[in-house]
Order: C-alpha cells, then structure tokens, then sequence
C-alpha cells in the first residue's frame, strides 16, 4: 500500500510561534549583542528553502537593530521577517526555564523563492508555509 504525503498550509507567525530561543531566561541580541530578556520585543529572521517543510529561526535580534526589509534575498528560499516578544516558558517538573517567542506584531518582510539580491522582485505570494501533516 502506497501512502502518500499530505500537505496544509498555515501562516508563518502559526509556525514560529513557541520556537525556543535560548534554553535560559536571557538570550543575546545577534548584532549588538544586548541581552534581551522575558517581555523583550524582538525580530526573528526565518527561512525554509524550497526543498524543505522545516523552517529554520536563524537569527533573533533586539527591536533597535531589527531591518525593516530583507536586504539581499535568497534564491530558492523563503525567508520572513517576523516581530514578536520573548515569553518564559516553564517546566515545574524539570525546573527548566526557555525564552520563547510570541509573534505578535506578525511578518515585516517576506521574500519568495523567486526573488534574489540578482534579480527583480516578483509578486510577494504571502505569508504561508507548506506543511507535512502527520
């Protein structure tokens, strides 16, 4: 019996949502290196490349020093800005304490896999992500 996958579609801050930022109560800021804590708003830089259903939170920096656009896109990639705050989440049974992210403010900038720093911007397809479903 062939079982094939199955794909949904859901927006990007749904995916980002809860992602550990650091495994303390304090994280630093990628460009300054400010420590930003619990309530902090802060900007993640995510990306999924077009062979992929994982998205990958590759940079978090504090609002003072977060772009406003991405700057030199990536061909082949989707890659999103997103604004939010840092939330503690806690485990009572381990003790264990994480800074999470909380996506409240939502997507700044996207850029599609069509779009390069080479080449000109084509139509924006939105804010959605690509899923496998269990």
């Amino acid at each position: 019996m062939i079982v094939e996958a199955q794909y949904t579609t859901v927006p990007v801050e749904r995916v980002v949502a809860g992602v550990a930022i650091s495994d303390g109560e304090h994280a630093r800021c990628g460009y300054c290196g400010r420590s930003i804590g619990e309530g902090s708003p802060i900007e993640i830089y995510a990306y999924s490349m077009s062979d992929e259903c994982d998205v990958t939170v590759a940079r978090t920096t504090c609002i003072d020093c977060a772009p406003d656009a991405i700057s030199h896109p990536t061909l082949g990639g989707t890659e999103w800005l997103v604004r939010g705050t840092l939330a503690l989440r806690s485990d009572l049974a381990s003790q264990v304490h994480r800074l999470v992210f909380v996506p409240d403010e939502g997507v700044i900038d996207v850029s599609p896999p069509t779009e390069s720093s080479e080449g000109e911007m084509e139509q924006q397809q939105g804010t959605a992500v690509c899923c496998r479903q269990p």
